[in-house]
């Protein structure tokens, strides 16, 4: 059994933590049919492996082989992706619709993105992205340094603001900066007024999804649906109804093999998947899409692909040590060591998880 302490020193800490599961299954599923005929049938491919399998470090996810066709699909998933004008984001980075400057593996290793490499100065105040050529907006606009400018600015110009996705403020996402220019088309210079060694990892995902720079509003808030640069684009929504996505045809990596994703939203998980069996949707995806329990009902029959990918989530338990009983210490750590981590990942989520060594996932 693995525990783990967070300053358990410091009594008047209002919350102790017990790390007990890191490194969940983002589980999904879809249905599979032998009749060519039907297109959205056969254009699921799995979301991943079975079982909760960690991939070695330093893997990429192998590229995209097979060519656009002019398939469609309808996908459950059991919240909202996207929040509209105002929220700093504006949609879900699992639309693959907005694109970071440095993307990760599924080692959660740095790997280029809207960046194809980037330095740091030596005396570590300044930061240098290369920016990758060719590349375009699902608006038609040209994304360059200029676009980043302007995407960074206004990040910095509304921090900090709430999304139900992740809070965008500023300090946490680049530091102590003191400015971002263009140095030409092609690079970007982040300059610092103290070192900020994290950057690498901070530019990954929402912090540096860049838009277009006609997205956005005198105020900082989108002006509808966002130019962007990912292998979808968002066509339209509706709040707990759907999300349509469509092929950016301009993309400048390997195209999606389908035209149009239709993501309905079904917040209950029996709904979901009573309407995946019943062929009302294609497939269940999306973080929280599957419970363990029905993935492995599931992975029973011969219709389905069940898929599980590792994501780097610890679940933990908190006391609140500012009133008894957990104000006395020897009883927090009786709980902590008498806490069966193995168990619960055993019988309560059926293994799609590692038990907890640490509050950080076993990624960091």
């Amino acid at each position: 059994m693995s525990t783990a302490y967070a300053n358990d020193s410091g009594r008047s800490r209002r919350r102790f933590l017990i790390g007990t599961l890191s490194t969940a299954a983002a589980l999904a599923a879809c249905t599979g049919s032998s009749s060519s005929s039907s297109t959205r049938r056969n254009t699921i491919a799995p979301s991943g492996t079975p079982g909760p399998a960690r991939p070695p470090a330093g893997t990429v996810p192998p590229p995209v082989t097979s060519g656009p066709t002019d398939g469609s699909a309808v996908m459950a998933v059991s919240r909202n992706l996207v929040n509209g004008e105002q929220d700093p984001f504006y949609m879900h980075t699992s639309l693959l619709c907005h694109e970071p400057l440095v993307g990760l593996d599924d080692a959660l290793a740095p790997i280029p993105g809207l960046a194809e490499r980037w330095t740091s100065s030596n005396d570590g105040l300044t930061w240098t992205f290369f920016l990758r050529k060719g590349v375009q907006f699902s608006d038609g606009e040209p994304f360059d340094a200029a676009a980043v400018v302007t995407t960074i600015e206004r990040n910095l110009a509304i921090s900090p603001r709430t999304s139900s996705f992740f809070t965008l403020n500023a300090k946490d996402a680049y530091g102590a900066l003191a400015g971002v220019r263009a140095v030409d088309a092609g690079t970007v210079e982040f300059r610092h007024t103290s070192p900020y060694p994290v950057m690498e990892a901070t530019m990954t995902n929402f912090f540096s999804a860049i838009y277009s720079p006609k997205s956005f509003t005198s105020s900082g808030d989108f002006k509808g649906i966002p130019g962007t640069t990912g292998p979808f684009k968002l066509a339209s929504w509706q709040t707990d109804q759907y999300a349509l996505l469509q092929r950016h045809d301009s993309y400048w990596g390997p195209k999606p093999p389908l035209r149009e994703i239709r993501l309905r939203v079904i917040p209950d998980p029996n709904t979901r998947v009573s309407a995946l069996i019943a062929g009302e949707v294609d497939a269940v995806v999306e973080l929280g899409g599957l419970l363990p329990v029905q993935a492995r009902q599931l992975a029973n029959r011969t219709d389905m692909t069940v898929g599980a990918d590792p994501i780097s989530i610890t679940q933990f338990l908190t006391f609140n040590c500012g009133k008894p009983p957990f104000n006395d210490v020897r009883l927090r750590q009786a709980v902590v060591r008498s806490f069966d981590r193995e168990t619960v990942v055993k019988e309560l989520v059926l293994g799609y998880a590692e038990p907890g060594k640490s509050l950080l996932s076993p990624f960091s």
